[in-house]
């Protein structure tokens, strides 16, 4: 796939929701899915191919960058499609991503780049606080 699945503004305890499916029959799909998925705090983890077809989910909850990636190794022409969605905590679609690729052989991969953010709100009250203690310390000192 040519385009990576990225979104640079993801609100906070959101679920990433990933699913691999091929066309025709399980004997017409000729391709294995494998993926990796690091979280801001540096842990890892690998996505087998009966995870990615059945479908995951994966919550988003701490702030910072997701970086993953989705390996598809195709043995004989076969096409697979790739589905991906972000869901707020709402259980609103902040993004989606949806593409399908045909090939006889060789690999495809797809890169996945979030960045989980605070919400506005709560971050305008944090910087309101940091202001207000830092006014309250210098008409302290007066």
């Amino acid at each position: 796939m040519d385009e990576p699945f990225a979104n640079s503004n993801v609100p906070v305890n959101s679920t990433l929701k990933v699913k691999i499916s091929g066309s025709g029959t399980a004997n017409q799909q000729f391709f294995v899915a494998h993926g990796t998925f690091e979280r801001p705090d540096r842990s890892r983890e690998e996505w087998m191919d009966t995870e990615l077809r059945a479908g995951l989910s994966r919550p988003l909850a701490a702030t910072g960058p997701y970086l993953g990636r989705l390996d598809l190794h195709f043995f004989n022409q076969s096409t697979a499609r790739v589905e991906m969605e972000i869901v707020d905590s709402g259980g609103n679609v902040v993004d989606s991503y949806d593409e399908s690729v045909s090939q006889s052989s060789d690999f495809d991969r797809t890169f996945i780049l979030l960045v989980v953010r605070a919400p506005a709100a709560t971050a305008a009250k944090k910087a309101a606080k940091k202001a207000a203690k830092k006014a309250a310390k210098k008409g302290g000192g007066q």
